[in-house]
């Protein structure tokens, strides 16, 4: 049973444990300033621990430290906010914040959308404390995380310094008059659902898939409705808000996307930092192989040695830490697999993450294929686990991450083709999307 409190001499073992797993399994301690940043981001951390201390209160201070970092999946486990929350739902819509209702019935307040400040305070100064937190470099990602963690409001003010106090006051706008508003402050976090409704189906003669998540109960989506969609004059494929999850799951849809003349395709460039048969492993999990090796047939060989002769990473892992290059390769979809020939855009947003990225990645630039929407959230890494001294767990990558171009997929989320911000009434329940009407106007038109 692990203890409730931390002291000292517990948190300086931590620290030096936690240092020491970094720098010797963490794939993107020199994609940035990190690397060099974590001794004193560590010494800071203890530099201001009291003699005992609440263990989620050292699980937050480890949070911050690893906030710094490149990494979107970096999270320590039993970092919990602390409870006390604003009753709205918050989105991104742009470059402002929208503020609505639980049940998604109407903005907090009617015809003013947009929130401008919390207590007096403008909400740009609340998303930058809530981001001490949040993990990731990716400017869309990070703009979703801190927004959503907005009303999170007590864990902000005690880090403003600001007073606990039962009530806020909330100043929303319209674009140009604004109007105070005073919500209780509840004890649990509102609960976002999955938006968009995940709800395949036809409209007028065009196919839209809705793809939430990348886990295993997309598959029979993607299965029963590929099939369906054959005859349509368009597709919309719609991954907004999609953290990722298994790359087994969306093979069948980048399969029937891929044009078959054009043979297998590389979506992914990858190298462990785990120098042993775990690490091949985690790879080959993702469908990552090395680039020299004999698993490759002829044709596959053909893609990857073409695609390695213009590889150029725009971060090179340091020489020794890392195994060799991996390249993930998929082929187009066989003649009695559903294929895809019509126009297709695809929806995305700062949420798309992780195994969504590669989806994203593998799409991207395709023939007759349109990103649409928002820059991904641009997150690639095979979280691995590690455990503290205390019994604090963290997670952190344990592979880099490449598109085919060289880019690092960490930090650096796919860029749409057409960028339509999410209008405010979209995150209401009977809202017109405009994301999706622009869809349906690229495809119609």
């Amino acid at each position: 049973m692990t203890a409730d409190w931390i002291d000292r001499a517990a948190a300086e073992r931590d620290a030096q444990a936690f240092q020491r797993l970094l720098e010797d399994h963490y794939a993107y301690l020199h994609a940035s300033g990190f690397g060099q940043e974590l001794p004193g981001l560590l010494a800071d951390a203890l530099r201001g621990a009291p003699e005992r201390q609440e263990r989620g209160e050292w699980a937050q201070a480890l949070q911050g430290v690893l906030s710094r970092s490149v990494d979107g999946h970096a999270r320590v486990r039993e970092f919990r906010p602390l409870p006390g929350a604003i009753p709205a739902l918050m989105h991104v819509s742009g470059d402002r914040v929208v503020a609505v209702r639980t049940d998604r019935s109407g903005f907090l307040l009617p015809d003013f959308p947009f929130l401008t400040a919390i207590d007096g305070l403008g909400v740009e100064a609340w998303l930058a404390q809530v981001g001490t937190l949040v993990a990731g470099s990716g400017a869309s990602w990070r703009r979703e995380r801190t927004v959503s963690g907005l009303h999170l409001i007590q864990q902000s003010r005690r880090r403003l310094g600001r007073p606990e106090t039962d009530t806020a006051t909330l100043t929303l706008s319209d674009g140009s008059v604004s109007r105070e508003v005073q919500v209780p402050v509840v004890p649990e976090r509102p609960e976002y659902g999955v938006w968009p409704a995940p709800q395949s189906r036809w409209i007028g003669d065009v196919g839209y898939l809705r793809l939430p998540t990348m886990t295993p109960r997309a598959a029979p989506e993607i299965a029963r409705w590929l099939p369906e969609f054959g005859p349509a004059r368009g597709m919309i494929v719609d991954v907004r808000g999609n953290p990722g999850g298994m790359r087994d799951v969306f093979l069948p849809l980048l399969r029937a996307l891929l044009p078959r003349e054009a043979g297998p395709r590389v979506v992914n460039v990858a190298a462990s930092r785990q120098l042993d048969a775990e690490g091949a492993e985690r790879l080959a999990g993702r469908h990552l192989h090395p680039v020299d090796g004999t698993h490759w047939t002829d044709e596959e060989r053909a893609a990857v040695g073409e695609t390695m002769a213009a590889f150029r990473p725009t971060w090179t892992p340091p020489a020794g830490s890392f195994s060799g290059w991996y390249a993930q390769v998929v082929h187009p979809a066989a003649p009695d697999q559903p294929r895809v020939t019509c126009p297709v855009v695809v929806l995305t947003d700062g949420q798309c993450f992780s195994a969504t990225d590669i989806f994203l990645s593998g799409v991207q630039g395709l023939p007759g294929v349109t990103l649409l929407g928002e820059t991904s959230g641009g997150g690639s890494g095979s979280p691995r686990v590690h455990a503290l001294p205390s019994g604090l767990q963290f997670r952190a990558a344990s592979m880099a991450s490449f598109r085919p171009s060289g880019e690092l997929i960490e930090g650096h989320g796919s860029v749409v083709d057409v960028r339509v911000p999410a209008a405010p009434e979209s995150f209401l329940a009977g809202g017109v999307d405009n994301v999706v009407q622009a869809a349906l106007t690229r495809l119609q038109g």
